[in-house]
This record gives structure tokens, C-alpha cells and sequence, in this order.
């Protein structure tokens, strides 16, 4: 592909961007000295991040001798992302800012049509949550709708699961197209499941890691990070962990619950513990969830694991500390299983995805 000036300064933009949003604070001459950059570029670059509200002067740096540099510090509040969250009932939304922060929630009860829910429901709920959010509307630049089902977010298609509580009333890209008419910002349609685990890699400020974020209730799903770049799939059924089988008789069928989430369903559970029986049914649980986690870790080399979902919320302490043993046996090396870090990860992480795709956007629009 030839060389063109314009591909280099939308690199050059997008490089100083990610070096100050990470770091915080850092002066040009850093800047220049760490990425190659001429002083020239560096100051038409931050002076454009500057004009937008994204970085601003914080005074100078320490220096021995000698004149001391600038500083210029990343205002994470420029950059604001919605994250909504609905399993057919219910529907939770945040408003974040670029480092994942919480600035605004709410929750409500909805059980309606999808179509519905983003023609009328999500409009009027967003519009009163960036009221009494401490953020400029200005800044907002995207919304990310997750949900339970393979989803491919370039097209705006889905393929719920077996045991999704969404009822589709048109396509899901039209209904997209409702909120983004009423909100007159982009919008965009997300994995439940591969939000959470974005989400959670965001909070923990993790840099080109691996991690996978399994959500374990009625139904089943993981989201897998490698060297920080979230799976999909051709098909966007990476992660669908639901489908995991050690029964070479069993068959799958997307319309169905797949082997594992069946084994794990509330149904199975009452079926194989009639009597209660909790700490028999958590163990069980906690051998599957192993089963799973192991299976995953050892063929992918991954050592770090968000265990999530209804079956943790309700077996709470003993289930994490049952599955970390059983894993601690199946796994070639160690892994490490935690809780995650905070109530909501997959609004976190819609707003995160969301934010990103619509980023090159920001960074591109000039009046040069």
C-alpha cells in the first residue's frame, strides 16, 4: 500500500493520544523523545487534543536545571461512553468516561419488545441519567447496547441464545437505528458477556494481557482477551463456553442449551438435588465450572480468570474457593481465578467498546 501523508497524521494523532491517556501527565519534549515524533508534529498534535478539551496545561515538570517542560494532563471526562446491559426484564445503563469510570447509573424494570425498549424506553432513561450525570453531553460520543447472543457489531446482527429472554420485533439493526435517530449519536450492539470481559480489563488497567471472564447462571458465556485484543470469532461464537461437551452421544443445536449449560441449568440442578443439598450442588457446580476454566486456560495459555454470574452472586465464597481447587488440579500451571470488580463490568465495558469505536472519529475531526 503506497505511502499517504494523511494515514501518517492520523497515526502520529492517534499515538500521542494513547501515550497521554495512559500516562496521565507528560510533557512534549517526553512525548517527542518516546514515540519519534518531530516537535513541530507534537505541538500541532496536542495543541489540535487541546482545542478538543481532551488534554489541558498542568503546570511544569521538575526538572534539575534548565527551563522546565510543560506539563499536559488527559482530562478522562472529554471522552464519555454509554453501557446498557438487557436480558429481556430488565435494563441497567452507566455513563463512563474514558478510564471506565462511573459517572452516572440507573436500573429499571422492561420487558419489552426490543424495538420498543430503544424507540421509547432507553431515549427517555438515557436522557434523564446524562441530566443528573456530572458530565458535559457534548462529550458523550457513543452508546453500547450489550445482550445476551452471538452478536456481530459491524453488522448489527444477533443470534440469541436458547435461553434469551429478548423478544426481536424488527431487525436488530433497525432497531439500533431508532435510539441512534432519537439520540442522535452512534449506537452500537455488543455481547453481553464480551462487554463484561472488556469491562473488566479496562478497571484492572491491564496492557496487552490475556483474561477470560466467565459468566455462569441459567446460561453460560465467556469472553476471551489475547494480548489484549478482544475474540469474536467468524462466526461470533467465540466464547459460547455453553457448548462445551464431554458427551461424544450429545447433540448440538444452537436453538437448544448447549451440553454444559445443561448440565448447570436450574432444572438439572433441582433434578440432581432434590433434597437442597447445597454444599453437594455447589461442589458440582464448582467441578464443571473447573471442567471448563481448565479446558480453556490450558489449550489457550491463559492464567488469569473473572468467574461472574448468577451461580457466584447465590453460592457466594465457597463456590470461587471449590472451582480455584479443582482448577488448581486440571490446570498445567497456576491460575489464578477472581471475583469481579465491580457490581456492572459489562456496562463498563459497552461504554469502553463503544468509546473506542467512534475514537478514530474524534481524533480525526479538524478544521485544517
Amino acid at each position: 500500500m503506497p505511502y499517504v501523508q494523511g494515514d501518517m497524521k492520523e497515526l502520529n494523532r492517534r499515538a500521542v493520544f494513547d501515550m497521554i491517556a495512559e500516562v496521565g501527565e507528560v510533557s512534549r519534549v517526553d512525548i517527542g523523545n518516546t514515540l519519534g515524533i518531530s516537535s513541530p508534529t507534537v505541538l500541532k498534535i496536542t495543541s489540535f487534543l487541546m482545542g478538543r478539551g481532551i488534554v489541558t496545561l498542568a503546570g511544569e515538570e521538575k526538572t534539575a536545571r534548565g527551563r522546565r517542560p510543560q506539563l499536559l494532563r488527559f482530562d478522562p471526562d472529554s471522552l464519555i461512553g454509554i453501557g446498557v446491559d438487557y436480558d429481556g426484564s430488565t435494563v441497567k445503563a452507566a455513563v463512563c468516561n474514558y478510564w471506565g469510570q462511573q459517572k452516572g447509573y440507573a436500573e429499571q424494570p422492561a420487558d419489552d419488545d426490543f424495538d420498543m425498549l430503544m424507540e421509547r424506553v432507553l431515549p427517555e432513561m438515557l436522557d434523564k441519567l446524562l441530566k443528573k450525570s456530572d458530565v458535559e453531553q457534548a462529550n458523550v460520543c457513543g452508546v453500547g447496547i450489550c445482550i445476551p447472543g452471538a452478536v456481530n457489531t459491524a453488522e448489527a446482527g444477533v443470534k440469541l441464545g436458547a435461553l434469551s429472554g429478548i423478544r426481536m420485533g424488527c431487525t436488530p439493526a433497525e432497531s439500533a437505528k431508532l435510539l441512534r435517530t432519537r439520540m442522535d449519536m452512534q449506537v452500537y450492539l455488543f455481547n453481553d458477556v464480551n462487554a463484561a470481559a472488556t469491562g473488566e480489563y479496562v478497571l484492572r488497567k491491564l496492557r496487552g494481557e490475556d483474561l477470560v471472564y466467565i459468566s455462569a447462571g441459567e446460561g453460560i458465556g465467556a469472553g476471551i482477551i489475547l494480548d489484549g485484543k478482544l475474540r469474536t470469532g467468524k462466526h461470533f461464537y467465540t466464547g459460547e463456553i455453553a457448548h462445551i461437551v464431554f458427551d461424544p452421544m450429545f447433540t448440538t443445536d444452537i436453538s437448544r442449551p448447549g451440553w454444559l449449560e445443561a448440565q448447570l441449568s436450574s432444572e438439572a440442578l433441582q433434578a440432581r438435588f432434590p433434597a437442597g443439598q447445597q454444599n453437594e450442588q455447589i461442589d458440582y457446580v464448582a467441578q464443571h465450572l473447573a471442567l471448563a476454566i481448565a479446558n480453556i486456560c490450558n489449550i489457550l495459555d491463559i492464567e488469569t480468570v473473572i468467574l461472574d454470574g448468577e451461580w457466584v452472586k447465590r453460592m457466594g465464597s465457597e463456590l470461587m474457593r471449590l472451582t480455584a481447587e479443582y482448577t488448581a488440579r486440571l490446570c498445567m500451571f497456576n491460575v489464578m481465578l477472581y471475583t469481579p470488580s465491580c457490581k456492572n463490568p459489562s456496562l463498563t465495558g459497552a461504554a469502553s467498546m463503544a468509546l473506542e469505536l467512534e475514537l478514530d472519529n474524534v481524533l480525526m475531526t479538524t478544521t485544517e
